[in-house]
C-alpha cells in the first residue's frame, strides 16, 4: 500500500497533538517510506505499529480518561535529561498522564548544565546547537528566547609549543584536508550505497592521502574530526560516525549557548512546563536508581534511599556509560543480546574546563590551537570573551585519552598542567594565575560517565536496532539510541518521541509491542 503525504493525519489521536513535535517528527519519517512494507522495514518499525494502531483507533480509546497516580504509576520513566522528558510529554500527548518521572540528581536537564565560575554563568555540558533548519531544539531556542551566537570557526590562531604564531603555515592544510573530506564522505556514500563492510575513519583518511605527520596536521585533523565526534579516526565508523544530523535538518551552522540567565537546560525545564506543572509529584529528583527488577506483568524500582517504585513499565533514559558500567542492576540481568549492542557501542571523553583572569592575555582570535608533538594534548583554547565580553575566560577542551587522563587528577593539578600550556603559548609575557577554575566531571559523574555517545568501527545500523529495543516491559531511550542524531541533544529528544509513541502502541494493544531479534538468531552465526 503506497504511502502519501495525505496519510499523516491518520496519526492524529487528538486536536492537539497534531501540533506537536511529536506527531511532526513521525510524519517526516513516515514520509521516507515509499509503503508501509519499507517502513516497517526501517530504522523505525514501531512508526509501522503505530500506524496500525492508528488506523483502528486503538490508542486513543484505550488512553482517554486516564488521569495523574502518583501511588500507583502506569509508567516509570528514569531520567529526567531531555529524553525522559520528552517521552513524558510525548504520553502526555497521547493520553496517558499516569507516569512518574525520577531523576537521580537535585535538577533536570541531563548533560545541559550551568555553573558559575566567577559571577559568570557558563555551560557544562552541551553547549552547542548543532544544526539548525529543522532542528527541533533550535526551534525551542527560537520560541522560547534562549540567547545564542552564531561562532566563527574560521577566527583561528594556531601556536606551536614554543609560542610561534604559525597560523599561516596551516592555511593550506586546511585547504587540503577539506578537499580530502570530500573524498572521504564519497568513500563513505559508495560503501553505504553497497553495502560494503565498514572500516575505521583512519583507513579512509589513507586511502584518500591524508598522512598527518606534522602537529600543525594533527591539530587541524583533531579540531575537525575529533572536536566533533570526540573519539579519534582509529576508533570512528566510517559507514556511520558521521553527522547525519545536519543532513537530515538541512543546515550546516551550529548555535553557541550564551544564556547566564537561562542555560541550555531551561529548554528542557520549559519543555517540562508544558506539561507538568510546577511542584507536580509526578516527578521526583534526588533518587538514585540502583536496580531495575522486571517481569511479564510488572517493573519494580529501588533508589539508593531504599525506596521502591512499582508501575506495569518502565522507560530508562540512562546514558551509554552508565549502562556499560553496570551501575544499576536488572533483575533478571538484561539478555546477551542488549547487552551486546550496549557494550559494543562507544561513550566519548569530552571535557572543557574553564580558567578566569583578573585580565586577558591572550589573543582575541575565538578559536586558538595548541600544536603539540603529543596529539591531542590541550589543542584547542576557546576565548570566552567573544561570547561574553569582559568575562576574562579561556576554556580548554580535551577529549578521549587526554580526556580520561585529566579526570583522574586534581583540580589543582589541571590547572597547574593548563597553565605550563598557555605558557608555552605566550612565552614573550607573564601569564598570569587565574582567579577561578571550573572542572566538569562528566567521565565520573555516576548518573553519566561520560560526555556523549559515539559510533565506533564496525558497529552496524542493524546492530543498532537493539538499542533502543524493549526487554519485555522495560522500553530505552536517550541520544545513544537515536541513529541519525546519536551524540546530540536533538538525539535525546527524538528517542524520547519514539519511546513514548512505542510504550504506547503497545500499551493499546499487546501484538504492537516491539520484540528485538539479535541478528546471530537471524542470520546464523558468522
Amino acid at each position: 500500500m503506497p504511502i502519501s503525504r495525505s496519510m499523516c493525519p491518520v496519526l492524529n489521536v487528538s486536536t492537539s497533538f497534531s501540533r506537536t513535535p511529536s506527531y511532526q517528527y513521525l510524519c517526516s519519517i513516515l514520509l521516507q517510506a515509499n509503503d508501509f512494507e519499507s517502513l516497517r522495514n526501517m530504522r523505525y518499525p514501531i512508526l509501522y505499529i503505530l500506524l496500525v494502531s492508528q488506523i483502528t483507533g486503538k490508542i486513543q480509546s484505550r488512553a482517554s480518561g486516564r488521569t495523574s497516580n502518583n501511588e500507583n504509576p502506569k509508567i516509570l520513566i528514569l531520567g529526567a535529561g531531555m529524553a525522559g522528558i520528552s517521552a513524558a510529554k510525548t504520553l502526555n500527548d497521547l493520553g496517558y498522564h499516569d507516569f512518574l518521572i525520577i531523576e537521580g540528581s537535585d535538577r533536570i536537564g541531563g548533560r545541559t548544565k550551568e555553573a558559575k565560575i566567577g559571577n559568570t554563568s557558563v555551560e557544562m555540558g552541551a553547549f552547542w546547537i548543532q544544526s539548525l533548519g529543522s532542528n527541533p531544539i533550535y526551534k525551542m531556542a527560537q520560541d522560547w528566547n534562549l540567547s545564542v551566537i552564531s561562532p566563527d570557526y574560521d577566527d583561528i590562531t594556531v601556536f606551536d609549543e614554543n609560542g610561534n604564531d604559525i597560523t599561516t603555515t596551516a592555511d593550506p592544510i586546511w585547504d587540503i584536508y577539506d578537499k580530502m573530506e570530500i573524498r572521504l564522505d564519497n568513500t563513505r556514500f559508495e560503501m553505504q550505497r553497497k553495502e560494503k563492510p565498514d572500516a575505521s575513519v583512519r583507513a579512509g583518511m589513507i586511502q584518500t592521502g591524508w598522512f598527518p605527520k606534522q602537529p600543525v596536521q594533527d591539530v587541524v585533523e583533531w579540531y575537525i574530526h575529533d572536536f566533533e565526534q570526540g573519539i579519534p579516526p582509529e576508533e570512528t565508523s566510517m559507514k556511520y560516525g558521521f553527522d547525519y544530523t545536519y543532513l537530515i535538518h538541512g543546515n550546516e551552522d551550529d548555535l553557541v549557548v550564551v544564556d547566564p540567565d537561562k542555560g541550555f537546560s531551561y529548554l528542557t525545564r520549559k519543555l517540562k512546563s508544558e506539561f507538568l506543572p510546577k511542584n507536580d509529584k509526578r516527578l521526583i529528583l534526588n533518587e538514585i536508581v540502583t536496580d531495575i527488577s522486571y517481569n511479564d506483568t510488572h517493573v519494580e524500582v529501588k533508589t539508593k534511599s531504599n525506596s521502591t517504585y512499582t508501575a506495569d513499565y518502565a522507560i530508562v533514559t540512562f546514558s551509554i556509560g552508565v549502562l556499560q558500567n553496570r551501575l544499576v542492576d536488572f533483575h533478571p540481568e538484561l539478555p546477551l543480546w542488549k547487552k551486546e549492542v550496549i557494550d559494543q557501542f562507544r561513550m566519548a571523553y569530552y571535557l572543557h574546563p574553564y580558567l578566569q583572569f583578573d585580565e586577558t592575555f591572550w589573543h582575541k582570535s575565538e578559536h586558538l590551537l595548541y600544536a603539540s608533538n603529543r596529539r591531542g594534548f590541550y589543542p584547542f583554547w576557546h576565548n570566552i570573551n567573544k561570547y561574553i565580553p569582559g568575562s576574562n575566560i579561556l576554556s580548554f577542551t580535551v577529549t578521549d585519552d587526554e580526556a580520561s587522563r585529566i579526570n583522574r587528577l586534581t583540580d589543582e593539578e589541571i590547572k597547574n598542567e593548563a597553565m605550563q600550556v598557555l605558557r608555552q603559548m605566550y612565552p614573550n609575557i607573564t601569564v598570569p594565575e587565574p582567579i577561578n577554575f571550573l572542572m566538569p566531571r562528566w567521565l565520573s559523574d555516576p548518573l553519566t560517565m561520560g560526555s556523549y555517545s559515539a559510533w565506533p568501527t564496525g558497529y552496524t545500523n542493524k546492530t543498532h536496532q537493539g538499542m533502543y529495543s524493549p526487554v519485555g516491559r522495560v522500553y530505552f531511550a536517550g541520544e545513544h539510541c537515536v541513529f541519525h542524531h546519536f551524540g546530540y541533544v536533538q538525539g535525546a529528544y527524538y528517542s524520547g518521541i519514539h519511546a513514548g509513541n512505542s510504550l504506547a502502541a503497545c500499551i493499546a494493544n499487546s501484538s504492537n509491542c516491539e520484540h528485538y531479534k539479535p541478528l546471530y538468531d537471524l542470520h546464523g552465526c558468522t
